[in-house]
């Protein structure tokens, strides 16, 4: 069944791959690999982009080996975008079942979102790629040092791609925390030895964090994320369900409402699930 789900996937993101020319955001990427070399873009993506050079550079190297093609281009996306779909799988079926990570790679293999990342010159598809498998190896951390060498390796790969990879290796960092507090260590998630590859990928990621509250508090805004309100969610809702034609809006909306409700009360009869 995962084969056929991982098939599903690939064919969805392969498919008519070179059909459309490259739009703006994509031809930006590429402007930038025909403006500097691969040593150069280490510093020219952080200082002129908000994410960060190691897709750039990957990406010069792929296109000086193979060319410039839309589809040769959006080739690595599309690769990375269908092995995600085996690794979202691993995730969930580790922790809840075989039919619950089956079920969340069939939601990824058909998601339009990560279909339309997967057919980009952008950094997207791989940052969702190494989120999965950095923390598909964070529950595995018990499993001994191969593991955490393989988790760093995870995260300071997502760590490379964009600024929101920051929050990653920190959630994590906070799941120990409450472990900690909530259950005294006795060999498990919260051993010593077992939290130094967490903890050295946060370091850096607080110290970053230190220095963009700085700047934040100095003035500094980011312009292209809307100032998030109950105003804001309110509209994009409300325009998600316009897009629906009468009665369908009703039914898709009502339904929301209803599975919000029953994920309410299953969560008071089972706090821990």
């Amino acid at each position: 069944l995962l084969a056929l789900v991982v098939a599903l996937a690939a064919a969805l993101r392969f498919f008519r791959l070179g059909a459309e020319s490259l739009w703006i955001d994509e031809i930006i990427t590429v402007r930038f690999l025909a403006a500097y070399s691969p040593l150069e873009l280490v510093t020219a993506i952080p200082s002129q982009q908000p994410h960060f050079p190691a897709y750039y550079v990957g990406l010069d190297v792929w296109r000086g080996l193979f060319g410039t093609g839309a589809a040769t281009l959006r080739f690595p996306s599309a690769v990375v975008g269908t092995l995600a779909i085996p690794v979202a799988y691993l995730l969930v079926r580790r922790l809840y079942t075989s039919r619950a990570g089956l079920l969340a790679a069939a939601m990824l293999a058909v998601s339009r979102y990560h279909i339309a990342d997967a057919q980009e010159v952008r950094m997207y598809a791989f940052l969702t790629a190494g989120v999965l498998a950095s923390t598909y190896l964070f529950t595995r951390l018990d499993e001994g040092r191969r593991v955490a060498v393989a988790y760093l390796a995870a995260t300071v790969f997502a760590l490379s791609l964009h600024p929101f990879a920051v929050f990653l290796p920190l959630v994590h960092a906070t799941f120990l925390a409450v472990e900690r507090v909530a259950s005294p260590p006795s060999g498990g998630w919260t051993a010593p030895r077992l939290q130094w590859p967490v903890a050295l990928t946060s370091l850096p990621v607080l110290a970053a964090g230190a220095f963009g509250v700085v700047r934040f508090l100095g003035g500094a805004r980011l312009t292209f994320v809307a100032t998030p309100g109950a105003r804001e969610v309110a509209v994009v809702l409300g325009s998600f369900l316009g897009g629906w034609s009468w009665p369908w809006n009703l039914l898709v909306g009502g339904g929301c409402g209803l599975l919000a409700l029953f994920g309410l009360w299953r969560g008071r009869r089972e706090p821990a699930t």
